[in-house]
């Protein structure tokens, strides 16, 4: 690509006579994590407008094998803390959903497929950069400073309390089944026969006495009795169904929060004594009386009851004079 090309969006080290401007640190290179501080891919580069001299787009080079994106400027954000770049995971899922970038200018047909997967709409032009997600004064906050600006700036922090949840084992529960041995006995009732003789005389006359013989014969009657015959089989007899269910209660968490005030001593008025500062941001003297201040207390509550347009807080046209 020429780097006199002024048209469209170019990758930053295609422009020679370009560079990230003083004040505002350059994120090439620097780590790209979401929303849970898990590390996703690294800024490659760095997609530029040299008309306008604002930055569009990160190029992000994602880790693992899914390749490279682009990320509108004002979508992401600055941690200040550890100098990475935080994409948002909505940000991120809708960015990785278009396919078709590979590096360098982005082709009109891209951006506009990321435009709508963003929600930022179909234009082109200027107005298509109009939207937030362009805006890199967004993403570069209070370390972007303007070429020119003379003005030093002092930020105040202070700590917020993020309360989340996650799982944690608890505790287990163990359900065994073991075998138990059961003597049993059981009366069963059997049978068996018992062999009886009976001899009953014959008279010449019965018609035996034509087949009557001398010798030897011999007969065989079988005797049968009950056997007990004893088996085992299983058969299922109980189920034992294990569930959990949620229980909710209350826990409170206490945590000690930091915060930054500022402290103004001015200097600058010769003359003025060091007891009539005022307050930053109330513009009424420090020193004041006890009784001003009662009174004006005691104003304040008047003027928010009575509704009159011309009342004030503090001391204005409708109130008496008091001094003390």
């Amino acid at each position: 690509m020429a780097t006199n090309d002024t048209r469209g969006t170019v990758p930053l080290s295609d422009l020679k006579d370009f560079k990230v401007a003083d004040g505002a640190p350059d994120v090439r290179g620097w780590d790209v994590v979401g929303d849970g501080g898990r590390k996703i891919g690294e800024v490659k580069e760095l997609l530029v407008s040299p008309e306008e001299r604002r930055v569009r787009y990160l190029s992000v080079d994602l880790d693992g094998s899914s390749g490279r994106t682009l990320v509108p400027i004002g979508a992401a954000r600055l941690d200040d803390a550890h100098d990475r770049v935080i994409v948002p995971s909505s940000v991120l899922s809708s960015v990785q959903g278009v396919s078709g970038y590979t590096g360098g200018a982005p082709s009109s047909t891209y951006e506009r497929s990321l435009r709508e997967k963003l929600g930022v709409g179909t234009a082109t032009g200027a107005a298509a950069y109009a939207s937030e997600h362009y805006d890199e004064n967004r993403f570069y906050g209070n370390r972007h400073r303007l070429e020119g600006d003379d003005a030093r700036r002092l930020v105040r922090m202070e700590e917020e309390l993020q309360v989340g949840k996650r799982q944690v084992q608890a505790g287990e529960v163990h359900v065994r089944k073991h075998v138990e041995t059961e003597h049993v006995r059981e009366s069963v009732p059997v049978t068996h026969e018992e062999v009886t003789v009976e001899r009953h005389p014959v008279s010449a006359d019965a018609g035996l006495a034509a087949n009557a013989r001398i010798g030897e014969d011999e007969i065989s009657v079988p005797v049968m009795r009950e056997e007990v015959v004893a088996s085992k089989r299983t058969v299922p007899k109980e189920e034992v169904v294990v569930k959990t269910r949620a229980v909710q209660d209350q826990q409170v968490v206490e945590e000690d929060l930091r915060r930054e005030r500022i402290d103004v001593d001015d200097t600058s008025r010769t003359g003025r004594s060091a007891g009539t500062d005022r307050d930053v941001g109330t513009g009424r003297d420090a020193n004041r009386g006890l009784g001003d201040r009662l009174a004006d207390a005691a104003d304040d509550v008047k003027d928010r009851v009575d509704g009159n347009p011309r009342s004030r807080p503090g001391r204005d046209a409708t109130d008496a004079d008091r001094r003390i």
